[in-house]
């Protein structure tokens, strides 16, 4: 607990990170189970679950934030670029690739996608060749890696003037696109809008490393109604949003960070069983996400005959959610003896 409980320390998101990490990996399995609203015959239920389907994808926007905090944390401690570089490289690139070379690989085998398909998707060129959504979050990711140092030095330098300098940067590209090149705008907005988080989220990371503290209330009052405000404008305009996707994206910046603030509020420092499981979920994030949607994509046609309809989606997304996470756990250690003697090879 807080010493003094009338104030709001911004440490505590560092304190729960892990935590959010297994929140945010939980929303997006629920974003990316596309049959999950069929589960239940009562509406009431169908429409919760249907507003994940819809909104679930907010575990993005709060996977970027945690991260872009995670990021100044390690750049700040060494701040030797090729260090850096290297290993996030180890960290990441082991399991994605032998993931998306084994998806890939199983498709041309399939014959659904040629052999240049298959080079472009495994190396994750093909979301910036032609938009495709198969790995875009991935090639997002490395694109923030790669600009992270210079994104660093740009927010550490000059603070509030450097946030909004490269978010009025984004802007400007992304207007550019929208006005000049609509089709591309439209491929690439799904990552774009997302740059504005993980900026707020490396450099709110000053904040939170520096343990600044303010008035418990406000933070409080300010974040519930950053998130009603969010949840109502997503529900009163859904129709509208649903024709101007790139919009959500720009909500779920300020309502990502809201939630955030708000749960580091809210969730209890002492270990339990649920802050126990869901710490190890998110510890599996990356691994969760690369296989979930893969693992579905070869199940779901295979097993549904099996089912009755009416019982099928929750109890097979139940069972494809132990499944992607028993293989994502052995992903994570096969690849982390492979870090471990990178990093030992390279040493770093």
């Amino acid at each position: 607990m807080q010493k003094n409980p009338s104030t709001y320390n911004f440490s505590q998101i560092s304190g729960v990170r892990n935590v959010l990490f297994g929140i945010a990996t939980l929303l997006i399995v629920a974003f990316h189970s596309v049959h999950l609203a069929d589960a239940s015959s009562f509406s009431f239920i169908n429409k919760i679950t249907a507003g994940f389907l819809y909104y679930g994808n907010i575990g993005v926007d709060i996977f970027l934030f945690l991260s872009g905090v995670g990021l100044y944390y390690s750049f700040s401690k060494n701040r030797n670029v090729k260090t850096f570089y290297l290993r996030r490289g180890i960290r990441l690139l082991p399991a994605l690739l032998l993931v998306l070379a084994a998806h890939n690989g199983l498709l041309f085998l399939m014959k659904k996608i040629t052999f240049v398909r298959f080079l472009s998707n495994t190396l994750l060129l093909s979301f910036f060749i032609d938009g495709d959504k198969g790995a875009w979050f991935f090639s997002l990711l490395i694109v923030l890696y790669l600009i992270y140092p210079a994104l660093h030095k740009v927010l550490e330098k000059h603070r509030s003037g450097g946030l909004v300098a490269v978010c009025t940067g984004v802007s400007a590209v992304a207007i550019a696109l929208f006005i000049f090149n609509r089709k591309r705008f439209n491929m690439y907005e799904l990552a774009l809008m997302r740059v504005y988080v993980f900026v707020f989220g490396a450099w709110m990371g000053k904040i939170i490393k520096d343990k600044v503290s303010v008035r418990r209330a406000p933070v409080l009052i300010a974040c519930a109604g950053v998130i009603l405000c969010g949840l109502f404008t997503l529900w009163y305009f859904r129709a509208w949003l649903d024709m101007n996707r790139y919009v959500i994206r720009l909500i779920y910046c300020p309502l990502a960070i809201a939630i955030v603030m708000l749960f580091s509020m809210l969730i209890p420092k002492k270990k339990n069983a649920l802050n126990t499981a869901l710490i190890w979920i998110g510890g599996l994030s990356c691994e969760v996400y690369l296989l979930y949607e893969r693992i579905d994509y070869f199940l779901f046609k295979k097993v549904s005959p099996f089912f009755p309809k009416s019982d099928f989606s929750f109890l097979y997304y139940v069972l494809l959610f132990a499944f992607t996470l028993a293989c994502a756990f052995l992903l994570s250690k096969g690849c982390g003896i492979v870090q471990k003697k990178l990093s030992e090879k390279l040493k770093i």
